[in-house]
């Protein structure tokens, strides 16, 4: 496979079976062509075309691009269908305009014969040769400086050229052909335009020099730098009209300036370069010139320092014998021509500030200082983590929703920088549960274990200093039952921490309810709330800030619990009356089990779950009977009911 000079083509050659006998091997070769202009890969997938077959041969075994912006490629030709002997391979192939679409190409099998000789399976390097722009007509003199009288040889090449012509024609000997010879009086630039096969025109120029004989060839004097500094070479004051060839040509500005620079390199040791100038048409010798490069002393790195305000931080490292240093802003430190000196770390803004302190060393004999910078990073002052409220967990009421929010995470390094601490009436804030430290300005909520009765904040672990937010404390709710029917007064404790007017809704879910609903809203933090008709009620408090924060409290139960009254005459004659023995209230104390016995001890009713009024003294004789009635919590009543029929 091979890209097309301007990469807009890529070419796949493969064989294809085209007889499936096993004892007969016969394939035809296939080019395809994908199309890298088309859009997405997918659409360069879709592109794929099949621009030739060819019969004759098996496979392409090779493909390349060439300096004239073809492409090439070795057709392997079928074998000798008896012995299996591929034939010699005399020619080789060509796409002569591969920058086109589809079969304009132009694919060519015997485009280029070998003169008699064969040709091997792959063309010489065995792989993709590149060319650099091998889509372009390239010109080139040899040599591009001559002395007067001397000719140089110009060339076009590349670019898939078919005729050419140059300009100016003075001084060639042909204007038409691609190496003509060129004898010019004076310096020229040559434009050279070829006309190409595949494509428009295209021009290369090149400039050929002609120079008298220098009357002055020196390299300038030997000198002594530190590495990284720059010498010019060359003498004072050159020969402006000659030509000059400097070597080796590493680390100059230029190769045939007549005063090029030298830019010292970093080099281990100390080293010397030696470089050689000739000048063109002249018979004075080359000159030389010898540059020594001292080594630069060797720094070892200091790495960024974090300082906090009025700390001492020693800077730098241990002195190197025999070196001089010296550190700005000196102002800021303590002993700035040492090699350590001390820097009193001032407090910052309220951003981050950094540093910077600029080392340089001498080395002794007073040559090539080096400098490095050391930085120093003093965290700005950190703003406090926001508590914004606390609230019951009314899924798991042991432990609280803490909403948070902090303006810069990165106030607060480390793996665990925020915790939660808690304070019980009359006691020091004790150890804190570990806090997610939030994104920049988002508000979260998060599950902590819950502390009864305690007061909250949240503590910070800055870079330079330990924060806290401001105190909260969250709203206890606390029942006393007024009577036995489930009535009763409702105080909690009032919720701290917001600045604002705090507004407290009574939240109510009666037995068999599905949720909570409000029952009274006010600033009051107290309630007497009336019997309810159910076995009991749970009582909530939200606490609302002005600014829509809310906090649930625990919940608590105010439980109905009048005492039992159990009717002791019963005349089971269906007329609607007295039909059943009645327990008034037993609806307050679900799961009571009742036994009937008669006066002689025998049982005569049993129920694990009476309900009032189901027994009705089924086939029993009128008479005095005894109950039983038994609760779950273990407590009982014994009594006695006569029936009368």
């Amino acid at each position: 496979m091979s890209f097309s000079p301007d990469n807009s083509k890529l070419y796949i050659s493969n064989g294809i079976d085209i007889d499936p006998s096993p004892s007969v091997v016969r394939r035809i070769s296939v080019i395809y062509q994908l199309d890298f202009n088309a859009g997405t890969p997918a659409q360069i997938a879709a592109s794929k075309q099949l621009i030739n077959t060819d019969s004759a041969f098996t496979k392409i075994t090779d493909m390349q691009i060439g300096l004239d912006g073809k492409l090439y490629f070795v057709a392997l030709p079928q074998p000798d269908s008896f012995n299996f002997i591929f034939p010699p391979i005399r020619h080789l192939g060509s796409i002569e305009c591969p920058n086109a679409l589809g079969s304009a190409c132009d694919v060519r099998y015997n485009s280029v014969y070998l003169g008699g000789r064969e040709s091997g399976w792959y063309l010489p390097t065995q792989d993709q040769t590149i060319f650099r722009n091998a889509d372009h007509v390239q010109a080139a003199a040899d040599p591009p400086v001559i002395c007067g009288g001397d000719s140089s040889q110009l060339v076009a090449y590349g670019g898939g050229a078919t005729t050419v012509r140059w300009f100016p024609s003075t001084g060639l000997s042909s204007d038409t052909t691609r190496n003509p010879w060129a004898s010019p009086t004076v310096s020229t630039t040559y434009t050279v335009i070829a006309q190409r096969a595949c494509g428009p025109p295209d021009t290369a120029r090149l400039r050929v020099v002609v120079t008298p004989g220098a009357r002055v060839v020196e390299a300038g004097p030997d000198t002594t730098v530190c590495a990284g500094a720059t010498v010019q070479l060359g003498g004072p004051a050159p020969d402006p009209t000659a030509a000059y060839l400097w070597g080796p040509t590493r680390y100059l500005s230029a190769a045939r300036a007549a005063r090029p620079v030298f830019t010292a390199p970093f080099v281990a040791r100390d080293t010397v370069f030696t470089y050689i100038v000739r000048a063109y048409c002249t018979a004075l010798p080359p000159d030389t010139v010898r540059i020594g490069v001292r080594a630069l002393p060797v720094l070892t790195p200091v790495p960024t320092l974090t300082g906090c305000p009025a700390d001492r931080l020693r800077l730098g490292t241990p002195p190197l014998p025999g070196a001089a240093y010296q550190w700005e802003p000196a102002t800021l430190l303590t002993g700035a021509t040492t090699a350590q000196p001390t820097f009193l770390v001032p407090a910052p803004p309220h951003n981050d500030t950094v540093y910077v302190f600029r080392r340089t060393l001498t080395a002794a004999g007073g040559l090539c200082p080096v400098t490095d910078s050391v930085r120093v990073l003093v965290p700005g002052r950190p703003t406090p983590p926001e508590l914004l409220a606390l609230s019951v967990d009314t899924t798991d009421e042991r432990r609280l929703r803490v909403a948070l929010r902090v303006a810069r995470p990165a106030d607060f390094p480390g793996a665990a920088p925020l915790t939660l601490e808690s304070q019980q009436p009359g006691q020091p804030f004790g150890a804190g549960q570990s806090l997610t430290l939030p994104p920049t300005g988002a508000e979260t909520e998060q599950p902590v274990a819950a502390v009864p009765g305690a007061a909250y904040r949240v503590r910070g672990a800055a870079a330079c200093d330990t924060l806290f937010s401001i105190v909260h404390r969250p709203v206890t709710l606390r029942a006393e039952p007024t009577d036995s029917l489930g009535g009763g007064r409702l105080a909690w404790s009032a919720y701290r921490g917001w600045g604002s007017a705090v507004t407290y809704t009574v939240l109510a879910q009666p037995d068999g309810a599905a949720g909570f609903a409000p029952r009274w809203s006010g600033a009051d933090t107290a309630l007497v709330v009336p019997p309810t008709p159910g076995p009991s009620t749970r009582y909530r408090i939200r606490a609302s800030a002005a600014d829509g924060r809310r906090s649930e409290s625990n919940t608590v139960a105010l439980e109905a619990r009048p005492g039992l009254r159990a009717y002791n005459v019963i005349t089971p004659n269906a007329d609607g009356r007295n039909d059943a023995f009645v327990v008034d209230y037993l609806d307050y104390y679900p799961g009571a089990a009742l036994t009937v016995y008669s006066r002689w001890g025998e049982r005569v009713y049993e129920a694990p779950v009476y309900q009032s009024g189901q027994w009705q003294a089924e086939g029993l004789a009128a008479g005095l009977y005894y109950y039983l009635l038994r609760l779950p919590d273990g407590r009982s009543w014994r009594g006695w009911v006569e029936v009368i029929r």
